[in-house]
Parts: structure tokens; sequence; C-alpha cells
């Protein structure tokens, strides 16, 4: 296989897990919406939040050979495979990683910000110097830069990586 197809079946994965991950915690959401007095929360925020996790879902299930030229540039090409190296391997490698990492933090990201809204407009007080508030959103962030940066900045990362591993080895 390769770096390019390999690359393509992650990101397939990435979606179908997701998705199972977006749907299968949709029960906990859909009492609660149900329950809810109309002024005390906007249903429409919790139904643009969920259809926009379904539909990036949805743009990774159909489309991931396209994500995937557009995450290793380098495969563009439609010429004869040509041997591949390590460093095209790391960088496969670390783009996986960053995409694992976003798989967690994304939806919980959605679930911070449905909170915030869901509280905010409840008229709820809640504690934001409670350290679990704290430490859950800061981590999520964090989790979110961290995924993108491995997921964006994947190629040079592997290079740096590769340089550092290989130093002082002839080839």
């Amino acid at each position: 296989m390769t770096p390019l197809q390999i690359a393509t079946l992650g990101i397939r994965l990435v979606g179908l897990v997701w998705t199972v991950i977006a749907i299968s915690s949709a029960h906990r959401w859909i009492p609660f919406i149900a329950s809810a007095d109309p002024g005390q929360i906007d249903r429409a925020s919790f139904v643009f939040l969920a259809g926009l996790q379904l539909a990036t879902c949805a743009v990774l299930l159909l489309f991931p050979a396209t994500i995937a030229t557009m995450l290793l540039p380098s495969l563009r090409s439609t010429k004869a495979a040509v041997p591949t190296h390590a460093v095209e391997w790391q960088t496969l490698a670390v783009i996986a990683v960053g995409l694992w990492i976003l798989t967690r933090a994304v939806p919980d990201a959605f679930y911070w910000v449905a909170y915030y809204l869901a509280a905010h407009r409840a008229g709820v007080e809640y504690d934001t110097s409670d350290p679990q508030y704290i430490a859950g959103v800061v981590s999520t962030i964090v989790e979110v830069g961290l995924g993108l940066w491995l997921t964006i900045g994947g190629k040079g990362l592997a290079t740096v990586l590769f340089k550092l591993r290989t130093s002082g080895i002839r080839q």
C-alpha cells in the first residue's frame, strides 16, 4: 500500500469512529433538549452543533482521498510509484496521531461549547473557578491545538524528527 492509500484508509476510519461517537452520545442530549423550556435554551444552537459535527463526519467518510491528498501534497503526482522513503512514512504516522487526537478533542470541544451555551441561555450560575471545569476546558484547547499542529504541520515535524533520529548516520 502506498502512503496515500494508508492515509485515505486512516481518514475514513477516523470519520467512522467519530460518527459512531457522535451518534452514541446523542442519547444524552435528546431528552435534555426535548424537556427544556423553549425560553430556557436555544435549540437551534444544539441542532447547529450536532449538524456541524455530523457534516464533518460525512466529509471525512465521503472524501477521504481528497483530504489525504491535501494532507500529503508531495504524493499528489500520478506518476508511477517510486520507493517510499522513511520520512514519508514518518510523516504519515505524525499526521495519523494528529487526526487521532482531533477525533478525541473535537467532540470534547463541542461538549464545552454546548455546555456553555446551555448554561448561559438558561441563566444557570456555573462556577468557572472550579478546578475540574478549568482543567477540562484547558485540556480540550490543548488537545485541539496539538491535534491541528500535528495534522497540518506533520510534514515539517516529521522531517525534523527524522533528521534528529538519523543525525550522524551515513546513508
